[in-house]
């Protein structure tokens, strides 16, 4: 699925302004997600930026926002928002690649694939642990806990989108 040059907000392309590549008039889907977010690559002169898109009225378009600028502040790496348009509801964000934790995997052994699910779950826990208790100061944060009925929650819902 590609995305159109001229299905990109205005404030989007003027924030891309010389970067991008005028020969360029569509971009490639990287990436989707079941809450109806797409997820494109837009090529530039110096690397790439993703471009994130609702298809829809997104509910947690404004809570998307709002746990990316909170995790960044707890110095969680998640990809750096460059430009929010609310307007369109996208979003430009930092291109972190195409490597994640499948292509980690593949080529592993047991042990080595152990190891990075065993990394990956720490960082998690880590990173769950140094923030849980601050979301109190943050409104949109605030409103969604995130305990074991949630927990459940996104356990089933991955099974269902990612599994099946």
């Amino acid at each position: 699925m590609k995305l159109k040059k001229d299905e990109i907000s205005k404030e989007i392309i003027e924030k891309l302004g010389n970067s991008l590549d005028p020969k360029i008039s569509s971009f490639d889907l990287v990436g989707s997600a079941a809450s109806g977010r797409q997820y494109y690559r837009i090529p530039t002169k110096t690397g790439s930026k993703v471009l994130m898109k609702t298809s829809e009225v997104d509910d947690d378009f404004k809570r998307f926002i709002q746990i990316q600028k909170f995790l960044q502040k707890f110095e969680i790496r998640v990809p750096k928002i460059e430009l929010i348009d609310e307007s369109s509801e996208s979003i430009l964000l930092e291109d972190l690649g195409d490597k994640n934790l499948l292509t980690v995997i593949e080529g592993l052994d047991v042990v080595g694939r152990q190891k990075a699910y065993s990394e990956v779950v720490e960082s998690l826990a880590r990173g769950h642990l140094s923030v849980v208790r601050k979301t109190q100061a943050e409104p949109l944060l605030h409103e969604r806990h995130f305990d074991y009925q949630d927990l459940k929650w996104e356990s089933q819902y991955f099974t269902k989108w990612c599994l099946e």
